[in-house]
């Protein structure tokens, strides 16, 4: 080999390297891999036609539920209600759009779906947005784990009185509700396997890079030194 090539192949390594190195934030590792883990969510949505008629046709469904809401429906009545009757997604429509429950980052196929799901406001009707797959409407009924939900875990439905309330179906307002007993004891189990799957990942990820670190440095040493000979 050439010296020129080696002291390109000491600097690349040394890039390598770097990079590697700069990658390396503990904290902010520990944390993504912590939420990737520990939260969990149950989620419905609604799909139309990957075109501009589509992303009309999710607006004038997300006004639909939102008036259902407002004549005292449960929102994830609502939402299931109209999944059910519009939906695109074979898969999910006739369980009133829902995509999983209490499934981690992952579970659905589409990628941008799958991030709507751990960043979008629990309780309330998002979109339309577009995926590969078409123009969405998304409701997050359910989230553990979630610190932007300021302690709230999930939409329910509260009865409240009026002239609009009936013996068969009485008027509900929804509104978010903090975890109970149930949820509060499966959570401890949830914890101590999340706590084991973060540290597994944490310490294999650790002796993979510490071999490659070790491997670069090899390379760097060994080209420097034959760059150095006659």
């Amino acid at each position: 080999m050439l010296p020129t090539q080696q002291l390109l192949l000491a600097i690349l390594a040394s890039a390598l390297l770097s990079s590697a190195e700069g990658m390396q934030n503990p904290l902010r590792v520990l944390r993504r891999d912590w939420a990737a883990l520990n939260t969990r969510v149950t989620a419905r949505h609604i799909m139309r036609p990957l075109t501009s008629a589509g992303r009309s046709e999710c607006q004038a469904l997300k006004a639909e539920v939102a008036s259902a809401t407002t004549t005292g429906v449960f929102v994830v009545d609502a939402f299931a209600r109209v999944a059910i009757d519009h939906s695109l997604d074979e898969e999910t429509r006739s369980a009133g759009g829902l995509l999983g429950k209490r499934f981690t980052q992952g579970w659905v196929r589409s990628k941008v779906l799958d991030r709507k799901c751990f960043v979008s406001t629990l309780g309330a009707v998002i979109g339309p947005f577009d995926s590969e797959f078409g123009w969405h409407l998304l409701l997050i009924e359910e989230r553990f784990g979630c610190r932007f939900d300021e302690g709230n875990v999930r939409v329910v439905a509260r009865a409240i009185g009026g002239a609009d309330a009936d013996v068969d179906r009485p008027f509900v307002r929804s509104v978010l509700a903090p975890p109970g007993e149930a949820d509060d004891r499966a959570a401890v189990g949830g914890v101590l396997l999340a706590l084991a799957a973060t540290a597994a990942l944490w310490l294999g990820v650790n002796i993979i890079g510490s071999a490659f670190t070790g491997a670069v440095n090899d390379v760097v040493a060994n080209a420097v030194l034959e760059s150095g000979r006659p």
